[in-house]
């Protein structure tokens, strides 16, 4: 009976969530792999944790909160990357092949070239940063901070070389290479974290030797399936490295506004988690399993909010503007549901995986009350603060996300952490809370936005390359 019910279900979203212009199998391409590797990814974060518990709080804490500063300036990367997917999208959705191949390769070169000089400087100031965001903190993890922070600056060009690979590839809708490629890249990061935290004891100098490794890794094989598809993809990387005008004004019409969003948005983020940090190693450790948890719990989100970037992006492409906004609101209606309806599971699971750490008893109830915030609102927000937003970066409305996003987090999240953690001594428990009301404020403006009809007006993004 249970399995009857299951069928039909899957068969009126299937039918609830295809059309003309994306097709079942064309959506199950985008949708599958994205879940696959969310999936993956999410439970690589929980995995992590639980080894990086058996070197202690301490080691948990360097990880966690530097991964976070680690962040702030990969963000300036993934605005590239989501540029490129979207003009890949949107060229692919008006069956110009090589100008999508053109564009996946320029902004390949380009986020390198950005992410060389970046990690370069980033070396240079990596001391006074991590003092800055780790006041008051004891020697051996400030050392610690340090070091994980200065692998993350020598590793960050081959991070930004798979990354707008794989990016480019779910504009297309091969999301299949790009699950594949991430798979692998985490899969050997997961490996070798786990023979030098435990095998060899060698702390926060092995996670990080695990992490730069694993990127190297992810450039090396993109690389591969970069020219293994290359007849496919209609591609010609020295011929399209040639710097096309046009190709880079509409990678950085998403791009900048996404980079410059999605850096002090993170940036306000770290800001916050000072706060944490305050307040000892227990606080900090108990912040980086809420987000680990966290993941799982919002799956079905990020799968659909990813998979939303291509799908509007191939809507606008063809011209179909009513069909693209449909689509964020069929997509908003099952993320919610789906939230819902696998609640009872993630709660269950969120108990049983917390009591897997090695956490003081005061930690976990800490780790609870943080999830049971986030449960009680996430159905009814995330799909409106986060989903929306990636709809409307697929139309090329990434400018006023980025207002939005930007005002959001330094006028609600950031002023409201202060209030909450700093002033009223509620930890990390405040912290979260903080986001919460970050989420309700965003969710206001995207749904109000979304009514209207300029923010899919960049379709010229797609008629300027020629």
């Amino acid at each position: 009976m249970l399995k009857k019910k299951f069928a039909q279900g899957f068969e009126k979203l299937k039918d609830y969530l295809t059309s003309d212009v994306i097709p079942y199998k064309l959506l199950k391409d985008i949708l599958l792999p994205i879940f696959f590797e969310q999936l993956f990814l999410a439970c690589l974060a929980l995995f992590s944790i639980w080894l990086l518990s058996f070197d202690g709080e301490n080691a948990m804490s360097v990880v966690n909160m530097m991964s976070l500063v680690n962040k702030t300036f990969t963000s300036l990367c993934l605005g590239l990357v989501m540029g490129g997917t979207v003009l890949v999208a949107q060229n692919v959705g008006a069956n110009r092949a090589k100008d999508a191949s053109r564009s996946m390769v320029q902004t390949m070169a380009f986020a390198v070239l950005l992410t060389t000089a970046l990690g370069a400087v980033l070396l240079l100031v990596r001391q006074p940063l991590v003092s800055y965001l780790l006041p008051g903190v004891e020697q051996e993890i400030f050392s610690g901070a340090a070091l994980y922070f200065s692998g993350f600056c020598v590793a960050f060009p081959f991070y930004a070389f798979y990354h707008s690979f794989a990016g480019a590839m779910r504009g297309w809708g091969k999301s299949k290479l790009a699950w594949r490629l991430t798979l692998s890249v985490n899969a050997i990061e997961l490996s070798l974290t786990a023979i030098l935290l435990i095998g060899f004891k060698l702390g926060v100098f092995g996670v990080t030797v695990a992490m730069a490794s694993s990127w190297v890794f992810g450039a090396l094989y993109a690389m591969y399936l970069m020219f293994r598809e290359r007849k496919e993809l209609s591609l010609k990387p020295l011929a399209y490295l040639k710097p096309d005008p046009a190709i880079i004004k509409g990678v950085l019409i998403i791009a900048i506004p996404l980079a410059l969003e999605q850096f002090f948005f993170n940036s306000g983020r770290s800001v916050s988690q000072r706060y944490i940090a305050s307040y000892g190693t227990g606080h900090m450790a108990a912040n980086g399993v809420v987000n680990a948890i966290f993941d799982i719990f919002n799956l079905p989100q990020i799968t659909l909010r990813e998979g939303l970037i291509t799908v509007v992006g191939m809507c606008i492409g063809c011209g179909q503007f009513d069909l693209a906004k449909r689509y964020v609101y069929r997509f908003l209606r099952v993320i919610r549901r789906l939230l819902l309806y696998f609640m009872p599971v993630t709660i269950l699971l969120s108990v049983a995986i917390t009591a897997c750490y090695r956490l003081s008893p005061e930690v976990n109830m800490l780790v609870l009350y943080c999830l049971a915030a986030i449960y009680l609102t996430g159905p009814f927000l995330l799909g409106g603060s986060l989903s929306i937003p990636a709809g409307l970066r697929g139309g090329g409305d990434a400018a006023f996300v980025a207002v939005v996003t930007l005002g959001c987090m330094w006028g609600v999240r950031v002023v409201f952490s202060w209030l909450f953690a700093g002033v009223m001594s509620m930890g990390v428990l405040g912290i979260n809370l903080a986001m919460i009301l970050d989420w309700i404020a965003r969710s206001v403006f995207f749904r109000a936005r979304l009514k209207g009809a300029a923010w899919y007006s960049r379709k010229l993004i797609v008629e300027e390359i020629r």
